[in-house]
């Protein structure tokens, strides 16, 4: 089983942070239940985002993961909207840990794109 997490970039809060941290080490550390992740680019978010802790804390524990970067950076054609695409499309289950305050919203569309799918998408709010 496949797990994609998504999310925001920014926190909100020293709190935030360590609350994303800590659902991302539970997530990552389910030997039993998950066989890899997926996530997008540290590169196109920034260092402290949801998608370099999901890798950091991968790397830390020996997990694959798989890294999908958008091809411009833009929303589309070929940018984002076709990366957070193949995100959905790639996992099983998706968990998407967001900042309400967040001016962006794309973890939100993802995690609507992964149930239009059919995939079980967990929400969690974080500020």
């Amino acid at each position: 089983m496949i797990l994609a997490i998504v999310g925001t970039r920014l926190f909100g809060s020293e709190k935030g942070l360590v609350y994303a941290r800590l659902v991302i080490e539970y997530e990552v550390t389910d030997f039993m239940h998950w066989t890899g992740f997926v996530t997008g680019d540290p590169q196109y978010s920034n260092s402290h985002g949801v998608d370099a802790l999901v890798k950091q804390e991968c790397n830390y524990q020996g997990r694959e993961c798989e890294v999908l970067a958008p091809v411009n950076r833009r929303w589309e054609p070929d940018g984002f909207k076709a990366r957070n695409i193949a995100i959905a499309e790639a996992c099983d289950e998706l968990l998407c840990i967001r900042n309400p305050e967040s001016s962006s919203y794309g973890s939100g569309w993802t995690a609507n794109y992964a149930e239009t799918l059919g995939k079980k998408v967990t929400r969690v709010e974080i500020s």
